[in-house]
């Protein structure tokens, strides 16, 4: 106790904080694809209509979890072959076969520390 009758008193707290990664991009997929907002954590190849291949610049250290949103198009985008190092994305037409550039939007969310979810 101290002199003026207040005891000081020391706690440790462990947290485990969270290292949060959070991407959100942008991809116009007709004609040249290109990474219009957002680019400069992933990389983009254009496989072919519809199809098109993500790398991150900096791995997460667990696989995130990646949305993906088609902007004014009609169609089916989906999220394929996810890693933490990248992954796939493929649109076919409301058809559900035949494949499809359209511009889309993404939100990648994904941890920067082992053992995050």
């Amino acid at each position: 106790m101290s002199a003026s009758g207040r005891g000081r008193f020391t706690r440790v707290v462990k947290s485990g904080q969270r290292l949060e990664h959070i991407i959100k991009a942008k991809v116009n997929g007709t004609g040249t694809a290109a990474i219009t907002l957002g680019g400069q954590e992933l990389t983009l190849v254009d496989n072919g209509t519809g199809d098109y291949s993500f790398t991150y610049a900096q791995a997460f250290k667990q696989t995130p979890e990646v949305y993906a949103q088609i902007i004014d198009d009609y169609g089916f985008i989906q999220v394929t072959t996810e890693s933490a190092t990248g992954f796939d994305i493929n649109i076919v037409d409301t058809d559900g076969s035949t494949a499809l550039d359209a511009e889309f939007s993404l939100l990648i969310i994904g941890s920067d520390a082992e053992g995050e979810v």
